[in-house]
């Protein structure tokens, strides 16, 4: 029975493409390089900071210390605007809702700890920003936040789940992974867990498809109807 249910965060949960390009053309802006558009953005991101900062400045001008100007300024901007234009996605709230009536339905009827759903982030988002946006939007929902952190490789890299099933005394029979793009898809293979694409997110079907995604969701209702379908 999947019962650990794992979440990425942007485009997945939030849509929050617009403060992470305000934040990043301020940055480019500092360093006088060209701005990006929303749809470069799009594909941009994903990867965590260091690599968006990479892929929206110019090819001869990726140097360490360009990369690092950006960290600071982006940091700087970022946290205090983002939340200017992030909200979550429809029906997101009503999702996460369902999951928690669901575990209060179950310890009303004497369920073990072990037959709860428990609910956790895994993004690749700086740590410190991941936990503000998932406390303002839905807060006493999660029972882990993930962000990134140093010293922990980012996805598509197993270790974040590893560590998540771990907090959870969980196996990974019981876990998804859900998410808007081929990095969520490929950290769920590379953790031998199951997954759910969401159409809606940055970067759309096909590539969830073209990654192997198990499930691909069109509206987030849809999510609750796969996990209980999975064996």
């Amino acid at each position: 029975m999947i019962t650990s249910i794992i979440f990425d965060l942007d485009g997945t949960l939030v849509n929050s493409i617009k403060d992470l390009a305000s934040a990043c053309n301020h940055a480019l802006r500092i360093l006088n390089y060209p701005e990006k558009n929303i749809e470069e953005y799009c594909q941009f991101v994903g990867n965590g900071v260091i690599e968006l900062f990479k892929r929206c400045l110019p090819a001869d001008c990726k140097t360490p210390e360009n990369i690092e100007r950006m960290k600071v300024e982006f940091r700087k901007y970022y946290g205090d605007h983002l939340l200017d234009e992030t909200l979550p996605y429809n029906g997101i709230k009503e999702l996460l809702n369902v999951f928690v009536q669901e575990n209060e339905k179950k310890r009303a009827n004497g369920a073990s700890e072990n037959e709860l759903f428990k609910l956790a982030i895994a993004t690749n988002k700086p740590d410190k920003f991941a936990h503000i946006i998932v406390n303002n939007f839905f807060p006493n929902v999660f029972d882990v936040i993930y962000g990134a952190r140093e010293g922990f490789e980012r996805k598509p890299s197993p270790e974040i789940i590893n560590i998540i099933l771990k907090d959870f005394n969980r196996d990974k029979d019981t876990a998804v992974m859900i998410g808007d793009s081929n990095v969520d898809i490929y950290t769920a293979l590379n953790a031998g867990i199951r997954s759910i694409g969401c159409s809606w997110g940055f970067r759309g079907e096909s590539e969830l498809k073209d990654a192997g995604a198990e499930y691909i969701a069109h509206s987030s209702n849809e999510i609750y109807d796969f996990i209980k379908q999975m064996k």
